[in-house]
């Protein structure tokens, strides 16, 4: 299953999501500021705060090319 929040809910449905196994996705169509408060700079600023949040659960960011089976499924 996957999960993304909006708005301030964002990055506390991520984390939730995350210890619960689900992929996530973040973004500025989602949300335009970090856990924080603080204006995230980009999109790599968001990616970043989900790939160390994973990393810290034993977990591993998909792949570019797992990402996309597992949004377009298996081709």
């Amino acid at each position: 299953w996957a999960a993304h929040g909006a708005g301030v809910a964002t990055f506390t449905v991520l984390q939730r999501a995350l210890e619960d196994g689900a992929h996530v996705r973040v973004g500025f169509e989602d949300c335009v500021q970090m856990p924080d408060g603080t204006l995230a700079r980009s999109n790599a600023d968001q990616v970043a705060w989900a790939v160390e949040r994973a990393t810290a659960l034993g977990r591993r960011p998909a792949t570019a090319e797992e990402a996309r089976r597992i949004i377009l499924g298996a081709r």
